[in-house]
């Protein structure tokens, strides 16, 4: 009907209403599109930004602007041991994301104008990035809560009227909690701590030769792959849906909506994801059994496993915990591996959900002695761009995968070139704008 009724337009109007609230919102849930780290995500290293998206470009406004005390954004960080740590505003940087994230009601009215109206009146979503480097807030290998805290609850003067108030005690005081992010620190300080872990004193890692068995990639596992990558993102997209009432699956044929939708998705999700453990189960099994049950011993440990005829045929990673690996088309994926032989990429690899282990078949065998020849590159993404921008619906161009409620941009408002990190690791920033770690190393 809304749709019918922009049709009969033959011309634009803008029409507004004023009103006002008492105060910045108590939640902040709604308003925020995703953070990294994620909610219960991965592991993430200590010197990681946080990144928190939101779908509006006011909340700086709201909660940013100094000369409004009372209702300024605090971050404070708990450990396991209940202790709280302030993020001091120094680290704390508001930022401008290029795109607005469109409500399903929004995107419609803006399809029905032409293109030089589109988005002109949607203002930027803000992000508050927030720099850890140097704040030594956090330790590795430990749990955390993020929590972002709003103004001081004057009406509430004790534990007895703080019951069933979503608020946080600091001192004798109680403070209003918009939101608040679980994760668990890497017990890695970086990415190329990790990825170094395993390396000799020639800089390299020494590949563990064992025998294992000839056997091929299974075909059916690309299609394993893709049924749950498209698992993932539906999940994902649900989710997001979810969020404005407009969730729907289906199963044998009956319609599902809202939160059967949502549990109908993940289902699938974890149905996709235990078919793909097991088809690397059994693979993994086919070429050596004793590899694929060993300990990484809290270090990268690299296999080349010899055929009958003493000939290296198969690389095999074990990382020393677990990080989601991106392929093409994997959604949420933040770690790239790729092996290469004589600068030429491996392209047959399997691996199992949780990117524990990763399997490279290689095109031919080679000898022992060439495996110095082989080059591992890794990279780290610190954001996420357009994950899903290819399975969004047929948009126009002007909308396709720039501010649709479904994307994750990047941020553009880092400056390009390197940043040295602990005098190890560089911080790169790529063409398209994503921030990346990247590390290189021999095997031999």
């Amino acid at each position: 009907m809304y749709q019918e009724s922009l049709n009969s337009l033959n011309t634009l109007f803008d029409g507004y209403a004023y009103f006002q609230t008492e105060a910045p919102p108590q939640n902040l849930i709604p308003y925020i599109k995703w953070s990294l780290p994620e909610v219960q995500g991965n592991y993430i290293f200590i010197n990681d930004p946080i990144q928190i998206r939101f779908k509006r470009g006011y909340i700086n406004t709201l909660f940013g602007n100094i000369n409004f005390q009372e209702h300024k954004l605090k971050l404070f960080i708990k450990d396991i041991d209940g202790n709280f740590t302030l993020i001091p505003d120094t680290g704390l940087k508001w930022l401008s994301n290029e795109s607005s994230t469109l409500f399903p009601d929004e995107e419609t009215w803006q399809n029905h104008l032409s293109a030089n109206q589109i988005l002109s009146n949607f203002k930027k979503d803000d992000i508050l990035s927030i720099d850890m480097t140097g704040l030594h807030v956090y330790k590795s290998n430990n749990r955390y809560e993020l929590f972002l805290i709003g103004m001081k609850r004057r009406d509430i003067l004790n534990e007895e009227q703080a019951k069933s108030k979503n608020v946080l005690k600091l001192g004798e005081e109680y403070f209003n909690i918009l939101s608040s992010i679980t994760f668990t620190t890497s017990k890695f300080n970086s990415f190329d701590r990790l990825i170094r872990s395993g390396i000799s004193e020639n800089n390299k890692i020494a590949p563990v030769i064992i025998s294992g068995n000839e056997t091929s990639l299974s075909a059916d596992f690309q299609d394993v792959l893709n049924t749950y990558v498209n698992a993932q993102i539906e999940y994902k997209k649900t989710l997001v849906d979810y969020e404005y009432g407009m969730a729907q699956s289906s199963k044998d044929s009956v319609a599902l909506v809202s939160k059967e939708a949502v549990e109908h998705t993940k289902l699938l999700l974890r149905t996709a994801m235990d078919s793909l453990d097991e088809q690397f189960r059994l693979i993994a099994l086919a070429i050596n059994s004793e590899v694929l049950f060993s300990d990484s011993e809290n270090k990268l440990r690299v296999y080349a496993l010899k055929n009958a005829d003493e000939k290296i045929e198969t690389i095999w990673i074990k990382l020393p915990e677990p990080q989601k690996l991106k392929t093409n088309n994997i959604s949420m994926g933040r770690f790239i591996c790729e092996l290469f032989f004589d600068s030429q990429q491996v392209d047959s690899k399997i691996f199992n959900s949780d990117t524990s282990q990763i399997i490279f078949k290689l095109r031919t065998s080679i000898n022992i002695n060439e495996l110095n020849k082989l080059k591992l590159k890794t990279a780290y993404i610190k954001d996420f761009k357009d994950d899903l921008n290819n399975t969004l619906p047929n948009l126009p161009d002007n909308i396709q995968n720039n501010h649709h409620r479904y994307d994750r941009p990047s941020f553009k408002g880092l400056t390009p070139g390197t940043v040295e990190v602990e005098g190890i690791s560089v911080r790169t920033v790529d063409e398209q704008g994503v921030v990346m770690e990247i590390v290189e190393i021999g095997i031999g």
